[in-house]
C-alpha cells in the first residue's frame, strides 16, 4: 500500500510539472479576507463554535467563483492536491498514449494504467481549469486514453476526482504516520505532523491548492468526503485533553473548531503565495494553546521555528 501510494504521487508530480498549464490568476481580496479571518479567529478563541468546513467557507465566499459564474478562473486554488497521489505508478512521467500493437502488456495492466493515467490527468486539468470548468473530454485528452476507457473506470468526473482525493489522503496519512511514529509525547507528535504536512504542501503548491480548497465547492459529495476527512483528524487533537485538567473541560466542539482554524490559516497563506513552512510556529501555537496553555504553546512554537526537518 505504502509503495503504491508513493509511486502514484511521484508520477502525479511528474505529470503536474510537465503539463503546460496557465498560472493561477487569483486576485485576493486581502482586506475582506483579513477581516473574515479576524472574525473567525475571534469567535474561535471565545467560543470554539466554528466548524472546519464552515470556517473554510469564508475563503470560498471571498475567493472562488459562484456556481453561476459564466467564466470561472483558470484554476481553483485547491485543485491539485487532492489528486496528488493518484498517478500511474508504473508509467514514465510523460503520459503519452499507450503503444499500439503488441506492447507486451496484459489487459489487466492496460486497464490499471488507464485508470491511473485518468486520475493523474484530472489533477493537471483541474489545476489549469478548476473543477467546475473541467470536462471529461479534457481529462481523456490529457490522459491519452479513449472516452470509452474513462467510462469503463469512472461513471463521472466526480467519481474520478474522488478516486484522486482518496489516493491523496492515503499518501498524506502515510507521511504523517511516519513523521509522528518516533515521537513519544503528544505535543511533539502534533508538531511533527504539522511540519510533515506543511513541507509537503510547500513542495507541491498546486497540489496543496487542490487538497485544501477545491473540495469545498466541487460538488456536495466531494465536500461531504472532505468534511469526513477533517472529522477523522479530531481524535488526534482530542488526545491533548489528557495533558492538563483544564483541557479536559474544553467544549466538545473545540477540535472541530481548531481544525477549521488551521485550514483557514494554511489556505490563506497558500492563496497569498506565502511560504507555507513559515506557518509552522503559528499553527503549533494555535493548535496547542487550548490544551497546554498559551505560555507552553508559545514555547513549543518557538522550538518548532528553530528545529529543522529530520
Amino acid at each position: 500500500m505504502g509503495h503504491s501510494a508513493a509511486r502514484r504521487v511521484q508520477c502525479l508530480r511528474s505529470q503536474s510539472a510537465t503539463s503546460s498549464r496557465r498560472p493561477f490568476l487569483i486576485e485576493l481580496e486581502h482586506e475582506v479576507l483579513r477581516k473574515a479571518l479576524q472574525v473567525a479567529l475571534h469567535l474561535l478563541n471565545q467560543a470554539f463554535r466554528f466548524h472546519a468546513v464552515e470556517v473554510c467557507q469564508i475563503l470560498v465566499e471571498h475567493h472562488l467563483p459562484s456556481p453561476d459564474d459564466e467564466d470561472p478562473p483558470p484554476a481553483c486554488p485547491a485543485c491539485l492536491a487532492d489528486n496528488l497521489q493518484v498517478v500511474a505508478a508504473k508509467r514514465e512521467p510523460d503520459l503519452g498514449p499507450l503503444p499500439g500493437g503488441h506492447h507486451g502488456l496484459s489487459p489487466e495492466q492496460v486497464a490499471e494504467s488507464q485508470r491511473e493515467r485518468l486520475i493523474a490527468a484530472i489533477a493537471s486539468v483541474v489545476a489549469e481549469r478548476g473543477y467546475r470548468a473541467s470536462t471529461i473530454a479534457e481529462i481523456v485528452r490529457a490522459a491519452s486514453v479513449s472516452s470509452r476507457a474513462f467510462y469503463e473506470n469512472f461513471e463521472s468526473k466526480e467519481a474520478c476526482f474522488l478516486a484522486a482525493f482518496e489516493a491523496v489522503l492515503a499518501h498524506l496519512e502515510e507521511l504523517v504516520a511516519a513523521a509522528v511514529a518516533p515521537v513519544p509525547d503528544w505535543p511533539g507528535r502534533v508538531v511533527a505532523g504539522l511540519r510533515a504536512l506543511l513541507e509537503f504542501f510547500a513542495a507541491e503548491p498546486a497540489l496543496a491548492r487542490l487538497c485544501l480548497v477545491e473540495p469545498i465547492t466541487a460538488s456536495p459529495q466531494i465536500a461531504t468526503r472532505f468534511r469526513a476527512a477533517v472529522v477523522e483528524c479530531i481524535p488526534h487533537l482530542r488526545a491533548g485533553r489528557a495533558e492538563r485538567p483544564e483541557a479536559a473541560a474544553l467544549p466538545d466542539s473545540t477540535e472541530d473548531s481548531l481544525l477549521g482554524g488551521l485550514l483557514v490559516l494554511t489556505a490563506r497563506s497558500l492563496l497569498a503565495g506565502g511560504p507555507l513552512t513559515d506557518l509552522l510556529p503559528d499553527l503549533v501555537e494555535f493548535a496547542l494553546s487550548p490544551y497546554l496553555g498559551p505560555e507552553r504553546a508559545k514555547e513549543l512554537a518557538r522550538e518548532a521555528a528553530g528545529s529543522p526537518s529530520a
